[in-house]
């Protein structure tokens, strides 16, 4: 097919996907239809929850996740979600982009969800910690480094979890690339690798709060820009300007 050999058969256009789909139900059989099903979720899926930052195409691997429409229902598709959306993040880091922090800060919202926490309590898979995996795509989650996020007081973090392998960096930043280990079996034991109560912290009373240890811990350990290594002329240009230290 042309299509897949456009992209060394590992993907297809959206575009390509809503004109093949596009009105071509009426007189098709049912194996048919069925096909076109798939396309279409394939289709919404690339256009969702798996979309990357062109919008532009979508992996057919995704496909195999459709083999089954009666078990879709059953899948952790929010799980899958935030795998490949910190894939996607790695890979957005490495393109040529300079963020200030500060410019943000005022409008993240910590806990959105904390007026429905009485009815909807959160799961306590929230408190995994471990790789979440998609298909071949396997990356780290950590909640005790977004505490706050969950209602909780942020408290200095363990260890984060490490790459088995990480791929020399070249002139080419966007080439870089880091590989976590990770099992299917261990997402199934997700309960042996929860946060414990102790580790969760206390509930906070403003968003902002932390234990008086963490923002020590931050200024040692983070970073107040995120930028691609070829445009640190830019955050050095920022920091001899008048900009308040923001902590997040």
């Amino acid at each position: 097919m042309d299509e897949l050999r456009r992209y060394n058969g590992n993907a297809v256009r959206l575009v390509w996907l809503r004109d093949k789909l596009a009105y071509k139900s009426a007189g098709k059989s049912g194996v048919q239809i069925d096909f076109a099903v798939r396309g279409y979720l394939l289709f919404l899926l690339g256009c969702t929850l798996f979309s990357d930052k062109t919008g532009f195409t979508i992996p057919v691997a995704y496909l195999s996740l459709l083999v089954d429409i009666d078990r879709t229902g059953s899948f952790g598709w929010g799980s899958a979600t935030l795998a490949h959306i910190y894939r996607q993040l790695g890979i957005a880091s490495r393109a040529k982009i300079h963020i200030n922090l500060k410019q943000y800060i005022a409008q993240v919202d910590w806990d959105p969800y904390r007026s429905v926490r009485d009815h909807r309590p959160l799961s306590e898979f929230t408190f995994f910690k471990g790789c979440l995996c998609i298909n071949s795509i396997f990356e780290p989650y950590m909640p005790d480094r977004v505490l706050r996020q969950f209602g909780h007081i942020q408290t200095v973090p363990r260890s984060p979890i490490r790459p088995q392998r990480v791929a020399k960096r070249n002139r080419s930043s966007t080439g870089y690339k880091a590989e976590y280990g990770g099992s299917v079996e261990q997402l199934e034991q997700w309960h042996d690798s929860v946060l414990s109560v102790a580790s969760r912290g206390d509930r906070v009373y403003q968003s902002w709060d932390a234990v008086p240890d963490y923002i020590k811990w931050f200024e040692r350990m983070s970073h107040r820009f995120v930028q691609n290594p070829h445009n640190r002329k830019l955050a050095q240009m920022a920091s001899t300007s008048d900009v308040d230290t923001v902590y997040c």
